[in-house]
């Protein structure tokens, strides 16, 4: 366990000193060409003319999908651990250090969301697309300025973008004295569930019932 700690703690420091260089290989760009390919093959045999046939085909394919590179990137990641480790302890250290150093990336992503919001404020959508790039590996040459901002909000959050575009969705329906308020309410919720004072359950349906009965 101590080496764990200290392979972790060795990996923050590394992440808080130096961020994510773009010289260096990252790991995250041979994952994204594993799930391209892969997503290729899987897709290959789709059925064109009934769309609602396809699309059960892609859901399927999607889950198939994330079991394949789950699977694979966690033994090859478990395989070289576990083998540095055998070698020497020493190594192991290293080895799993640099593995949290390039997972972490919380300073790289301070910065890189930065220079998104920055370029939006400063009209350029151009750019503001390129810095997105540089967080969500996903092609970005046809995002809107909303769809960027929406891009850079859930990386900051760590959540899907899809989060962000439902709840950005939902959000539209009320004015911001309204969400000022809904943010009061849900904390104050969390400490009187925390205190005993009200069940999980019941504050969670008196919070649904509140702000979905002022909607009609």
């Amino acid at each position: 366990m101590k080496y764990h700690i200290l392979a972790f703690g060795a990996g923050f420091l590394l992440d808080q000193l130096f961020g994510d260089p773009y010289f260096l290989p990252h790991p995250i760009r041979g994952i994204g060409w594993l799930i391209a390919k892969t997503e290729k093959t899987l897709r290959a045999g789709n059925p064109q003319g009934n769309p609602t046939e396809r699309e059960g085909a892609e859901r399927r394919q999607g889950k198939l999908l994330v079991v394949i590179v789950l699977l694979f990137t966690g033994m090859l990641s478990a395989l070289i651990l576990f083998g540095a480790y055998a070698m020497h302890p020493g190594l192991g250290v290293v080895i799993e250090a640099v593995m949290t150093y390039q997972i972490l990336a919380a300073r790289c992503l301070q910065v890189e969301s930065s220079k998104v919001w920055k370029q939006l404020n400063a009209g350029s959508l151009e750019e503001a697309r390129k810095a997105v790039s540089m967080i969500v590996g996903r092609d970005t040459e046809h995002l809107t300025e909303e769809g960027v901002a929406k891009k850079e909000r859930a990386s900051r959050l760590g959540v899907p973008s899809f989060v962000v575009r439902n709840i950005a969705s939902c959000a539209k329906s009320y004015r911001i004295s309204e969400l000022r308020q809904a943010v009061t309410d849900f904390v104050d919720a969390e400490e009187a569930v925390k205190t005993g004072r009200l069940q999980d359950v019941l504050s969670v349906e008196l919070l649904i019932v509140k702000y979905s009965s002022a909607r009609r």
